[in-house]
């Protein structure tokens, strides 16, 4: 009797399902770990990675003058105290993310679909190249794309469930996958809205009965997003805040019907320069056009078009509040959006999932990969000529600078990446003025200074570290006792020494 158990395990165990999903998440990590460590940290990431060397108390501290809130960087932190703080400790974090987000995705599309189309979402996220790009940055998409597919998932669970026994370990699995989202990034806030409008909508589409008992379940909801406030509170301040910073002083350009197309273009092709408006437009007519077609196929009243609202809910709810708070002070981003995106790799499975014929839907899964790996081929995959930035230009400065030199930056968007690849190394920043969203929580009093001349004193030596990037900050008025000798590019940032007459 054992035996015919252990069979049965096994069997469960080794399914066709499993196979497939087990090779997108070879497939996945290998996408996601190919060639990331080829460039070196830019300023966000770079930012990222000074933060964590604080303690935690001092990352809240320091978080206050942040834009985002904590829970990813609590969670780096612990990751390099494991594994260190090289890029690719550091990357590696999002690209485990990355990968575990194929997996959410499969068991939420499962209970929301069924297996096949699961499978087929799973698949596409895989291989989507803006996934892939930001699985290998030092940045929280990928963590939050995750806790947003998990909370969805459970949330599901608790609905549709009808094991009572189940119902609290589902609602405990939704308030903690939400309370770790809204901790992540503001924006999955917006997550929570579509869900709870998603919801609401798919019940006019549900049969009778299912409604009813639905209903039944519905104070266990609100219960739960009440407790998810409570949990919110103590952070509440901060928002508070952050918002106020936001709204004096930021650097997102204003919202445009451009910028909203691009971002479903982004979500769906990848970050490729491309300004023509009818090329950005087509990815969001598609979408459009796919979700017309299915709603058509799915059953008048029925789970599975309740599913279908939710994922609709879940894709553009967010996008519609952010062009709605875009409009009184824009925030619209597309990376912002990543949480969302993932909706539309599940109405492409919903649709990919109408052929019928084994051997088309093979043929255009494998057409999908070699047009997704293409796109991804420079941008993401890193196969065009490597990016030289602060990397380079620190290994240089490590090369030339000797220990009685100055060393000047022309803006803090080069001095947290400074600081990062020359821990050991003291840089001053050359400014009258620091905004909260170029480092200031990072940055400490003595490192500005507002009068060069007098900082250099009888210094014979000087280096300077310019950018073009991030507005094309003005090079520091170097006094006229010093001449410069050389120069060293490192493609947009640039290395210049100077010597006292």
């Amino acid at each position: 009797m054992p035996r015919v158990k252990h069979k049965q395990i096994l069997k469960k165990l080794f399914t066709p399902q499993t196979f497939f999903l087990t090779f997108f998440i070879v497939l996945g990590g290998f996408l996601r770990f190919f060639n990331i460590t080829k460039s070196g940290l830019w300023y966000d990431e770079a930012f990222s990675a000074v933060m964590v060397r604080n303690p935690l108390p001092e990352i809240i501290e320091k978080g206050v003058h942040d834009v985002h809130p904590p829970f990813y960087y609590f969670l780096l932190k612990l990751w390099t105290l494991i594994l260190g703080e090289s890029e690719l400790a550091l990357r590696g974090f999002s690209a485990l993310f990355g990968m575990l987000l194929i997996i959410a995705v499969y068991f939420l599309v499962k209970n929301l679909f069924n297996r096949k189309v699961a499978l087929i979402s799973s698949f596409l996220i895989t291989i989507a190249p803006f996934f892939i790009q930001y699985s290998q940055e030092v940045r929280m998409y990928t963590l939050g794309a995750f806790l947003a597919v998990m909370s969805t998932f459970y949330l599901w669970k608790a609905l549709h469930n009808n094991q009572a026994r189940l119902n609290l370990y589902y609602w405990i699995g939704y308030v903690v996958f939400t309370i770790l989202a809204i901790y992540t990034h503001y924006f999955l806030i917006f997550t929570v809205i579509a869900q709870i409008a998603g919801v609401l909508l798919g019940l006019i589409v549900l049969p009778k009965k299912e409604r009813t008992n639905l209903l039944k379940k519905w104070w266990h909801f609100g219960l739960s997003i009440l407790f998810t406030a409570v949990f919110y509170l103590p952070w509440l301040p901060i928002l508070l805040k952050q918002s106020n910073q936001v709204r004096e002083d930021f650097w997102i350009p204003v919202i445009s019907l451009f910028s909203v197309l691009r971002t479903f273009f982004v979500i769906t092709i990848g970050s490729i320069e491309t300004k023509t408006f009818l090329i950005n437009t087509i990815p969001l007519i598609l979408i459009v056009a796919i979700v017309i077609v299915l709603f058509k196929k799915f059953k008048q009243k029925s789970t599975e078009k309740s599913a279908f609202i939710l994922i609709l809910s879940y894709l553009f709810v967010p996008i519609i509040i952010g062009i709605l708070v875009s409009l009184y002070h824009s925030v619209f981003l597309d990376r912002y959006f990543i949480f969302a995106g993932v909706a539309v790799f599940i109405i492409l499975g919903l649709f990919v999932n109408q052929i019928k014929n084994s051997k088309m839907l093979i043929g255009g899964m494998i057409i999908i990969s070699i047009i997704a790996i293409l796109l991804a081929s420079t941008n993401v995959f890193g196969l065009d000529a490597p990016k030289k930035g602060m990397r380079e230009l620190s290994a240089k400065l490590e090369e030339k600078h000797r220990s009685n030199e100055k060393i000047i930056h022309s803006s803090s968007f080069t001095f947290i990446p400074f600081k990062y690849y020359n821990e050991n190394k003291e840089g001053i920043i050359i400014t009258d003025e620091i905004h909260h969203y170029s480092g200031n929580a990072l940055i400490e009093k003595n490192d500005i200074i507002e009068d060069l001349k007098s900082y250099l004193g009888e210094t014979k030596h000087l280096w300077i570290i310019d950018t073009v990037d991030f507005g094309d900050p003005p090079l520091p008025k170097v006094p006229s006792q010093f001449k410069q000798k050389e120069i060293y590019q490192f493609d947009n940032e640039s290395l210049i020494y100077y010597e006292r007459k």
